[in-house]
């Protein structure tokens, strides 16, 4: 979610560990450095920082497919904060910055720990996607292990919550 500092630059965050926050900075065009020195000096005097990037336009963006999975991983840990669980995304989609294995985009919980890797795809094969009819898909290709596939809000709501202890 987009804010503002006090004289008017916007900002977004994003929590990297139990450190604090990444912070990325968006002056517009007429921002002068100082102006950008006094976001920065706020933004460190009100809250946990771990660091502060300042992208101004023209600068190099993320790829869309990049910023179209970091948008996905925020959505995720938005909604299991929502439903009242910690939730953490890792900085840079690497889980090693929350000392975990690279691959690991997320976690959800604190007991059990449960790590997440995101995958957003333009579209999903029809035959896996759970009807209204059913709540989970459980599939396997030849010789592999069986997965289940259902609808993240289920999961939330009744599958996963009612078993998880009062510690999320």
């Amino acid at each position: 979610m987009m804010q503002e500092t006090p004289n008017g630059i916007s900002y977004e965050w994003f929590v990297t560990s139990s450190d604090g926050a990444r912070f990325i900075l968006y002056p517009n065009k007429s921002a002068t450095s100082t102006e950008i020195d006094i976001a920065k000096g706020y933004l460190w005097l009100e809250h946990d920082v771990v660091s502060i990037k300042v992208i101004r336009k023209g600068d190099k963006m993320p790829s869309p497919s990049k910023a179209k999975g970091n948008r996905f991983e925020r959505e995720i840990v938005n909604e299991a904060k929502k439903a009242g669980f910690t939730a953490v995304r890792a900085w840079g989609s690497n889980g090693q910055s929350l000392g975990l294995h690279e691959e690991v985009d997320l976690t959800i919980g604190k007991n059990p720990l449960v790590k997440i890797q995101a995958k957003c795809r333009k579209k999903l094969a029809s035959f896996l996607l759970p009807s209204e009819h059913v709540d989970a898909v459980v599939c396997k290709q030849d010789r592999g292990e069986t997965l289940i596939i259902m609808r993240f809000d289920d999961w939330l709501d009744d599958k996963f919550v009612s078993s998880m202890p009062e510690e999320r």
